[in-house]
């Protein structure tokens, strides 16, 4: 819709409390950094960009700002439907925070301590990769980075030309292996053909399929 009408900026009304729903839920589902890092602010789409601007302010908050100038909202009925796993981690955490075990404002504050992690390697992966044509790199200087940033850089590859879903975490780890050994040729993962080229170069290109 938003590429279909030449809407380059798309706001939603994501709040705090979604954010540490999310949090918990990916935790329960072992994510890594980052899925730890939950929603983003500003997130790039292929229409443009996605903008969360109340991710730092509570649910609570903006229904008293609401009620405040006599504004009525509307509420989803699944909100309150258990079936969903949001709604059994809102409850939770309701409690949690009942019993002050736990604060929104603690959470969030990690939360955003994961995110400027997460942008580090980010920005640490995007450096490795300047440094050398894309899709080519030395083999040493991949090896010689930690075992995180290798993953990175291998997800980073493959994210600039893949369109569907990303290899899980387990089959990148599996070609980070691989890519430490000392006669490594080469290795598939998604589609691409990681190949050991002349002068201990790494070459990252689409795999053909014979038919």
């Amino acid at each position: 819709w938003c590429q279909e009408n030449k809407v380059e900026a798309l706001l939603t009304a994501h709040h705090q409390d979604d954010q540490i729903e999310t949090f918990f839920m990916r935790l329960a589902h072992r994510s890594g950094l980052k899925g730890l890092s939950s929603m983003r602010a500003v997130r790039l789409m292929p229409f443009g960009r996605l903008i969360r601007p109340l991710l730092g302010v509570s649910k609570a908050r903006l229904i008293d700002t609401l009620r405040s100038f006599d504004c009525e909202w509307c509420e989803d009925p699944s909100n309150a439907n258990d079936k969903f796993e949001r709604v059994r981690f809102r409850k939770a955490l309701s409690t949690l925070y009942e019993q002050e075990i736990l604060s929104s404002e603690a959470v969030a504050s990690s939360i955003q301590k994961l995110q400027e992690a997460d942008d580090f390697l980010d920005q640490t992966t995007s450096d490795f990769l300047k440094e050398y044509a894309f899709n080519r790199f030395p083999l040493h200087a991949f090896q010689m980075q930690h075992f995180v940033l290798q993953k990175r850089i291998i997800f980073a590859l493959l994210k600039a030309h893949m369109t569907h879903y990303m290899p899980p975490d387990a089959s990148i780890d599996q070609l980070r292996l691989s890519l430490m050994q000392p006669d490594f040729k080469g290795a598939t993962l998604g589609g691409f053909y990681f190949r050991r080229a002349a002068g201990g170069m790494v070459e990252v290109t689409q795999e053909t399929r014979k038919a």
